[in-house]
């Protein structure tokens, strides 16, 4: 008989068995080695950079979405114009063979932090006023006019030394409802408040002064006319 085993069945426990069977010795267990866990090195942290890289990413697909020429029409995006990258095409129009354009951009503070009266091709510039930064109320001011029936004139003046430029639409409704309306552009060349030149826009194709209207503007980011255009008598503020 092993005396290192148990002495009986399950129920006679080490007590009895060291009592009455000689030189019972309780069964020993073999040694066991524990292994100490090894704590992994930690990992460095990537989730900031991983946000970096995925911002950096996202920027950079918006950025190439854009096309490298384009400016922004009523949040649209239009090619064709004076306008530049980044630009608000505030006025454009084709003229003959030249282009006339009023440009706004932005700033932190205003959709309409600086404008830039341009005529010329997409080739070559014949005329950029105000060639330096200043404050848009400084030199433009415009309005929205009626002739009290069925006429519309909206009209945005910049002012460069003794020379003015403004452009301007006109809508003409054959009725009430406004249905059909003619409509005509251009630009107003005045010295010393004199008219000097008034070039028109192509009948045929799209004069481009919706944005003129925007709430922002007028009142807003710039100061509003009061005395209306010399070349259209009918429409008085």
């Amino acid at each position: 008989m092993d005396m290192r085993q148990p002495c009986g069945p399950p129920f006679d426990g080490p007590q009895y068995c060291k009592r009455f069977v000689p030189g019972w010795q309780p069964a020993t267990m073999p040694a066991r080695t524990f292994a100490l866990k090894k704590t992994p090195p930690a990992m460095p942290q990537r989730r900031n950079v991983y946000r970096s890289l995925g911002a950096a990413t996202c920027l950079c697909l918006s950025v190439a979405a854009l096309p490298l020429h384009a400016q922004s029409f009523f949040g649209e995006y239009r090619d064709g114009t004076l306008c530049r990258a980044g630009e608000t095409i505030m006025f454009a129009c084709d003229s003959r063979s030249k282009k006339i354009a009023v440009c706004a951009r932005a700033d932190s503070h205003s959709a309409f932090a600086g404008l830039r009266y341009r005529f010329g091709t997409g080739e070559h510039l014949d005329l950029e006023v105000p060639g330096t930064s200043m404050p848009v109320a400084s030199y433009a001011a415009g309005n929205s006019l009626g002739d009290g029936h069925r006429g519309t004139l909206v009209y945005l003046s910049l002012k460069n030394g003794d020379t003015t430029y403004s452009v301007f639409t006109q809508s003409i409704a054959p009725d009430y409802r406004g249905e059909g309306a003619e409509e005509n552009g251009g630009v107003l060349v005045e010295q010393r408040g004199k008219p000097m030149a008034k070039r028109m826009c192509d009948k045929d194709r799209q004069v481009l002064a919706g944005m003129m209207l925007d709430v922002r503007f007028f009142g807003v980011a710039v100061p509003r006319d009061e005395k209306g255009l010399k070349i259209f008598p009918e429409y008085r503020p």
